[in-house]
Protein backbone atom coordinates (compact mmCIF):
# COMPACT_ATOMS: atom_id res chain seq x y z
CA UNK A 1 0.00 0.00 0.00
CA UNK A 2 1.26 3.59 -0.72
CA UNK A 3 1.86 5.81 2.15
CA UNK A 4 -0.95 8.70 2.47
CA UNK A 5 0.85 11.95 1.90
CA UNK A 6 -0.47 15.23 0.85
CA UNK A 7 0.87 16.82 -1.98
CA UNK A 8 0.38 19.82 -4.74
CA UNK A 9 0.24 19.62 -8.52
CA UNK A 10 0.37 22.64 -10.74
CA UNK A 11 -0.94 23.02 -14.04
CA UNK A 12 -0.49 25.13 -17.45
CA UNK A 13 -3.48 27.02 -15.39
CA UNK A 14 -4.58 26.37 -11.79
CA UNK A 15 -3.55 23.88 -9.72
CA UNK A 16 -4.74 21.09 -6.92
CA UNK A 17 -3.82 19.94 -3.70
CA UNK A 18 -4.63 16.70 -2.35
CA UNK A 19 -4.35 13.00 -0.78
CA UNK A 20 -2.11 10.09 -2.60
CA UNK A 21 -4.32 7.08 -2.29
CA UNK A 22 -4.27 3.57 -3.57
CA UNK A 23 -7.39 1.75 -5.30
CA UNK A 24 -8.38 -0.59 -7.85
CA UNK A 25 -8.86 1.88 -10.91
CA UNK A 26 -10.64 0.28 -13.68
CA UNK A 27 -10.81 1.26 -17.29
CA UNK A 28 -13.61 -0.53 -19.42
CA UNK A 29 -13.37 -4.10 -18.30
CA UNK A 30 -9.35 -3.74 -16.99
CA UNK A 31 -8.70 -3.47 -13.69
CA UNK A 32 -5.33 -2.48 -11.60
CA UNK A 33 -4.34 -1.29 -8.32
CA UNK A 34 -3.40 2.20 -8.80
CA UNK A 35 -2.18 5.15 -7.20
CA UNK A 36 -4.51 8.09 -7.52
CA UNK A 37 -4.45 11.75 -5.90
CA UNK A 38 -7.92 12.88 -4.58
CA UNK A 39 -7.83 16.69 -4.77
CA UNK A 40 -8.74 18.44 -1.43
CA UNK A 41 -9.03 21.89 -2.81
CA UNK A 42 -8.55 23.50 -6.34
CA UNK A 43 -7.63 27.20 -7.91
CA UNK A 44 -11.30 28.64 -9.18
CA UNK A 45 -9.26 29.32 -12.55
CA UNK A 46 -9.94 27.18 -14.29
CA UNK A 47 -11.47 24.41 -12.44
CA UNK A 48 -14.69 26.45 -11.38
CA UNK A 49 -15.39 26.19 -15.90
CA UNK A 50 -15.45 22.63 -15.85
CA UNK A 51 -18.02 19.79 -15.10
CA UNK A 52 -15.97 16.84 -14.53
CA UNK A 53 -14.70 14.32 -11.46
CA UNK A 54 -11.16 13.87 -11.99
CA UNK A 55 -8.37 14.15 -14.08
CA UNK A 56 -6.74 10.98 -15.59
CA UNK A 57 -3.26 11.56 -16.19
CA UNK A 58 -1.76 9.93 -19.50
CA UNK A 59 1.40 11.52 -19.49
CA UNK A 60 4.82 8.96 -19.83
CA UNK A 61 5.64 7.15 -16.47
CA UNK A 62 8.45 9.56 -15.72
CA UNK A 63 5.71 12.49 -15.27
CA UNK A 64 3.62 10.71 -12.75
CA UNK A 65 4.82 10.65 -8.93
CA UNK A 66 5.54 7.24 -9.27
CA UNK A 67 5.14 4.26 -11.29
CA UNK A 68 2.03 3.89 -9.57
CA UNK A 69 0.38 6.37 -10.33
CA UNK A 70 1.00 5.71 -14.12
CA UNK A 71 -2.33 4.34 -15.17
CA UNK A 72 -0.64 3.51 -18.36
CA UNK A 73 2.00 1.93 -16.68
CA UNK A 74 0.03 -0.30 -13.81
CA UNK A 75 -2.14 -1.85 -17.40
CA UNK A 76 0.97 -2.04 -19.61
CA UNK A 77 2.68 -3.92 -17.17
CA UNK A 78 0.14 -6.17 -16.84
CA UNK A 79 -0.11 -7.18 -20.35
CA UNK A 80 -4.17 -5.74 -20.31
CA UNK A 81 -4.32 -4.20 -23.73
CA UNK A 82 -4.27 -5.30 -27.27
CA UNK A 83 -1.09 -2.97 -27.79
CA UNK A 84 0.50 -0.59 -25.34
CA UNK A 85 -1.30 2.57 -26.44
CA UNK A 86 -3.74 4.91 -25.90
CA UNK A 87 -5.62 7.21 -28.34
CA UNK A 88 -7.73 10.47 -28.28
CA UNK A 89 -10.85 11.43 -30.53
CA UNK A 90 -11.80 15.19 -29.91
CA UNK A 91 -14.78 16.11 -31.69
CA UNK A 92 -15.72 19.00 -33.19
CA UNK A 93 -19.46 18.35 -33.32
CA UNK A 94 -22.32 18.62 -30.88
CA UNK A 95 -23.65 14.90 -31.81
CA UNK A 96 -20.50 13.25 -31.26
CA UNK A 97 -18.36 12.17 -27.91
CA UNK A 98 -14.71 12.47 -27.48
CA UNK A 99 -13.04 9.47 -26.46
CA UNK A 100 -9.89 7.82 -25.41
CA UNK A 101 -9.28 4.19 -26.38
CA UNK A 102 -6.88 2.36 -24.65
CA UNK A 103 -5.18 -0.39 -25.82
CA UNK A 104 -6.01 0.43 -30.12
CA UNK A 105 -6.81 3.07 -32.48
CA UNK A 106 -10.28 3.16 -33.35
CA UNK A 107 -10.14 3.51 -37.44
CA UNK A 108 -13.68 5.07 -37.89
CA UNK A 109 -12.50 8.11 -36.17
CA UNK A 110 -9.05 8.60 -38.52
CA UNK A 111 -8.75 11.53 -40.98
CA UNK A 112 -5.84 9.96 -42.22
CA UNK A 113 -3.29 7.13 -42.01
CA UNK A 114 -1.62 7.32 -38.84
CA UNK A 115 2.34 7.48 -38.83
CA UNK A 116 4.31 7.36 -35.51
CA UNK A 117 7.38 9.14 -35.03
CA UNK A 118 9.89 8.27 -31.75
CA UNK A 119 9.84 10.71 -28.67
CA UNK A 120 12.58 12.75 -28.11
CA UNK A 121 12.58 13.99 -24.32
CA UNK A 122 13.18 12.63 -21.08
CA UNK A 123 10.40 15.35 -19.61
CA UNK A 124 7.84 12.83 -19.28
CA UNK A 125 5.67 14.32 -22.01
CA UNK A 126 4.71 13.15 -24.96
CA UNK A 127 7.68 14.95 -26.71
CA UNK A 128 8.57 14.34 -30.37
CA UNK A 129 10.67 16.50 -32.97
CA UNK A 130 9.06 19.00 -36.01
CA UNK A 131 10.28 20.02 -38.86
CA UNK A 132 8.89 23.54 -38.96
CA UNK A 133 5.82 25.88 -38.62
CA UNK A 134 3.74 26.20 -41.58
CA UNK A 135 1.22 29.16 -41.93
CA UNK A 136 -1.77 28.97 -44.92
CA UNK A 137 0.30 26.03 -45.85
CA UNK A 138 3.74 27.81 -46.39
CA UNK A 139 6.90 26.78 -44.12
CA UNK A 140 8.36 29.81 -41.93
CA UNK A 141 11.68 28.69 -41.31
CA UNK A 142 11.19 28.96 -37.83
CA UNK A 143 12.91 25.46 -36.40
CA UNK A 144 16.17 24.32 -36.75
CA UNK A 145 15.78 21.68 -33.92
CA UNK A 146 12.13 21.98 -32.66
CA UNK A 147 10.83 19.71 -30.27
CA UNK A 148 6.76 19.69 -29.01
CA UNK A 149 4.88 18.25 -26.33
CA UNK A 150 1.37 16.99 -27.77
CA UNK A 151 -0.75 17.21 -24.93
CA UNK A 152 -4.30 17.15 -24.82
CA UNK A 153 -4.39 18.49 -20.97
CA UNK A 154 -3.59 22.16 -21.55
CA UNK A 155 -4.97 25.04 -24.20
CA UNK A 156 -1.75 26.77 -23.70
CA UNK A 157 0.73 27.61 -26.73
CA UNK A 158 4.57 27.82 -24.95
CA UNK A 159 7.67 27.91 -26.24
CA UNK A 160 11.13 29.64 -25.96
CA UNK A 161 11.08 33.66 -26.53
CA UNK A 162 12.85 34.24 -29.71
CA UNK A 163 10.39 31.73 -31.28
CA UNK A 164 6.90 33.01 -29.29
CA UNK A 165 8.14 35.98 -30.29
CA UNK A 166 8.14 35.67 -34.21
CA UNK A 167 5.39 33.37 -34.05
CA UNK A 168 3.22 36.13 -32.25
CA UNK A 169 4.43 38.77 -35.25
CA UNK A 170 3.50 36.32 -37.95
CA UNK A 171 0.07 35.75 -36.40
CA UNK A 172 -0.20 39.44 -35.38
CA UNK A 173 -1.55 38.70 -32.03
CA UNK A 174 -2.59 41.55 -29.82
CA UNK A 175 -1.38 42.86 -26.97
CA UNK A 176 -4.86 41.96 -25.21
CA UNK A 177 -4.77 38.55 -26.29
Amino acid sequence: ALPIYRMKITFGTGHIHGKCLEDETCVGGLCTSAGFIAATQMSKHPFSHFKFDGIMGLGLSALARSKDFSIMHQLSSQHAFKQPIFSVFLSEQEDETSEVTFGDVKREHMASELFWVPLTGVSGYWEVRIEDITLNGSRQNLCQDCRVAVDTGTSLLAGPAQLMSKLKKLLDVKSDC
